[in-house]
């Protein structure tokens, strides 16, 4: 699952807070704004479902979903 707009969530710290109690069930690509905030939240929930780093350019990720 690739979760977008986050940094749109109105209340990303709740949002953050319910996702660390479920982190086996997705993973997500976040940049270092949002990357920042999980890790003062829901830490836990970086280590199992996070990737900062695409091993493709956006361009070729956004042209392909």
């Amino acid at each position: 699952m690739m979760v977008v707009g986050l940094e749109t969530v109105q209340d990303l710290v709740m949002m953050l807070t319910s996702a660390n109690q479920v982190r086996e069930e997705f993973g997500m690509w976040i940049d270092d704004k949002i990357y920042k905030q999980l890790m003062q939240v829901a830490a836990d929930l970086e280590s199992w479902a996070t990737t900062r780093n695409l091993a493709i350019a956006t361009g070729e990720l956004i042209d392909f979903l």
